[in-house]
């Protein structure tokens, strides 16, 4: 019997050991964050030291892997124009959507355009997810996921479709969560057409 207790005390202080000094190490205070997901507290300390922008950050919003975003006020409405000249592209660049405020009633099958109310800034080491709730897909919504690159600063906006006729969004809705990733070493910094856009701006054809 105490031969066998001998065996089970031998083999804990070197795992043991290992949790302290982990621990340790997270309860430092270094700013140096570690590739791979991020975690809400390596969020909140990336937030409060600058290197990544959250607009309107509220601490509520940080969950364990990723932060919850929420609807802008605004939406985009397609106009007749769009289904029109939709084959030419031009609708996107002239009248494709009219700008409404939320609640509005969606018409079943239509994609209208709506924006994040955080606006996002990243380094040149960090991207992140934008991942749907899985309560709106449930509901009848269609939302696609999406990734926002590293160096992007500036407004979100995406397309939902409803296939539920008459669904409302209100304003702040939560729509989703942003999960961001620290990259081994810096890359190019995004520097393509959407960079600093403003809220609702649609799609742009080259």
């Amino acid at each position: 019997m105490s031969a066998n207790k001998d065996v089970k005390k031998s083999n804990f202080p070197n795992i043991s050991s290992k949790v302290i000094s982990t621990a340790q190490a997270d309860s430092s205070g270094s700013s140096k964050v570690e590739k791979g997901i991020l975690t809400g507290d390596n969020i909140k300390k990336l937030q409060s030291d600058g290197k990544i922008s959250i607009g309107l950050f509220e601490s509520e919003c940080v969950k364990p892997l990723g932060y919850e975003v929420h609807l802008h006020r605004d939406f985009g409405v397609p106009t007749i124009s769009a289904y029109g000249e939709v084959d030419s592209h031009k609708w996107i660049n002239t009248s494709g959507f009219t700008n409404r405020l939320l609640p509005q009633a969606m018409t079943k099958h239509v994609g209208y355009l709506f924006s994040l109310r955080e606006k996002i800034e990243l380094p040149d080491d960090i991207y992140a997810d934008f991942i749907p709730k899985s309560t709106w897909n449930k509901a009848g919504m269609t939302i696609n996921a999406f990734t926002i690159d590293p160096g992007y600063k500036g407004a979100i906006s995406f397309t939902i479709v409803s296939h539920i006729h008459n669904w409302r969004f209100f304003p702040d809705d939560p729509i989703g969560t942003l999960r961001f990733y620290k990259l081994s070493n810096s890359v190019k910094s995004y520097s393509g057409k959407y960079q600093n856009s403003e809220f609702l701006s649609g799609p742009v054809f080259d």
